[in-house]
């Protein structure tokens, strides 16, 4: 782990690296774990600022490091306005999948030549590594999605349901078909196993709440959307002195650049009351996500 410096990050989300600081949120970290080890796309929705971006760089992405064989791939779209020069999502999406992994040259490309589909980049990690290794999509501030041209959505959620469901698109069949019918073999009976095996491909995707009925947009092509949402609260009060207490009081060692510390209750109370908007507690180190 790189040197922390600071106890707290401060008005900003964590970052994967900061795990070691992150307080407070155990429980919801084991809980959005235990669905995406159950379920292929889960939804993470929550009030802006109540932490759901930190929950995941912080919380969930470490533990699937550290406890699966899946490799956490972050993707981020950038809001649309007319005439930017921002990648549409599909390809967003990709590109993070390729910058994410080892792009390598497959069998794939002797069957379609040059395909940019989603479902074709998550493809080419399962066979790079032999069906071994699964792969995590999380899509933050997805609301983002929505601030694009409808026909730009549609494409990226065709894309997605495409790589989350199926094994193999007709068109790879479509092909081998012909080059059997020619007395052709293009690949491999090793190739064709892998090709026949759908990859362990997971999708966390996380959205405000007050954005979360924009979901129903995806319906089409992605009828499971609103089945495996996750409620992002408000910090506990007793979550909230973790989140405070724990940074402060962990040694300093090759970490830090203080010493530790603790707190008089009187001003860790006091903390909290400034913190507290009356509807949502936060804390110096628990921020918007």
């Amino acid at each position: 782990m790189s040197k922390l410096q600071s106890r707290y990050v401060g008005a900003r989300p964590f970052e994967t690296d900061q795990q070691l600081i992150f307080k407070g949120r155990q429980t919801e970290t084991e809980a959005v774990f235990r669905l995406v080890q159950l379920e292929n796309l889960t939804v993470l929705y929550g009030k802006s600022g109540t932490g759901k971006s930190s929950l995941l760089n912080a919380g969930v992405i470490p533990k699937i490091k550290a406890e699966t064989d899946m490799l956490p791939v972050r993707v981020r779209f950038n809001a649309y306005k007319e005439g930017n020069t921002f990648a549409p999502p599909a390809e967003t999406a990709r590109l993070s999948v390729r910058g994410g992994v080892a792009s390598i040259q497959t069998f794939l490309d002797k069957l379609i030549a040059g395909e940019n589909t989603l479902w074709h980049d998550v493809k080419e990690h399962f066979i790079r590594h032999k069906g071994q290794k699964g792969l995590l999509l999380v899509i933050d501030q997805f609301e983002e999605l929505f601030t694009y041209p409808a026909d730009q959505v549609r494409a990226f959620a065709e894309q997605l349901a495409e790589a989350l469901f199926k094994t193999v698109p007709q068109r790879y069949w479509d092909v081998l078909e012909t080059e059997y019918a020619q007395g052709k073999h293009p690949i491999s009976p090793e190739e064709l196993s892998l090709l026949q095996h759908k990859p362990a491909l997971k999708v966390v995707l996380s959205i405000r709440s007050d954005r979360l009925h924009l979901l129903n947009r995806l319906d089409e092509q992605l009828p499971v959307i609103l089945k495996n949402l996750y409620e992002l609260d408000a910090l506990h009060p007793d979550s909230a002195r973790q989140a405070i207490t724990e940074p402060a009081a962990m040694p300093k060692m090759d970490w830090f650049d203080s010493e530790p510390f603790l707190y008089e209750p009187a001003a860790i109370e006091h903390i909290l009351d400034f913190f507290d908007a009356g509807s949502r507690w936060r804390t110096p180190n628990v921020v918007t996500g």
